[in-house]
């Protein structure tokens, strides 16, 4: 998880305005176990977050993503 973290903190620092992640599923169509622990996460480093439907789906069920605002 610390790897997945530092991945996304490099993202959120050399992007301009936003970061978006998506799909926020599992192999299993399930909402991602770690999806929570993330955006707390994000939360406590100062990042704003929210979760947006999007029109289109990658895999059944998977019609939402994470957009993370500076």
């Amino acid at each position: 998880m610390e790897f997945h973290k530092k991945a996304i903190l490099e993202m959120c620092r050399v992007s301009r305005k936003e970061v978006r992640i998506f799909p926020l599923l599992d192999l299993k169509n399930q909402k991602s176990k770690h999806l929570q622990e993330v955006i707390d996460f994000l939360k406590n480093q100062g990042f704003t977050t929210k979760i947006v439907k999007t029109e289109y789906e990658f895999q059944k069920g998977a019609n939402e993503r994470l957009v993370i605002e500076k």
